[in-house]
């Protein structure tokens, strides 16, 4: 099973917890584990990345990661909530 094609990256987070991203024209697409050995997504960081992107950090704490993410010239910040749909990209570089 094919989750994910392209332009892609993926890092286990956790047990069992994956945060994917994908490089598309409207932004960096960003994926999170669901519940049935799947991806859902989670979030997009805006910007043409289909020059291609940087993730320079990711921290997680309890079931939140927050990924330092750049595109282009500028970095954001993105926190993924990796139980829920209360993810967003609260800085924009």
């Amino acid at each position: 099973t094919t989750l994910l094609s392209g332009a892609v990256g993926a890092s286990a987070v956790g047990p069992g917890v994956i945060v994917a991203t994908k490089d598309t024209a409207s932004g960096v697409e960003i994926y999170r584990s669901g519940n049935h050995d799947d991806l859902v997504l989670a979030t997009t960081v805006p910007g043409d990345a289909t020059v291609g992107s940087s993730v320079r950090r990711i921290s997680t704490l309890g079931d939140t990661a927050v990924m330092e993410v750049t595109v282009g010239e500028a970095t954001s910040l993105a926190r993924v909530d990796l139980s829920g749909d209360d993810s967003d990209v609260p800085v924009q570089g």
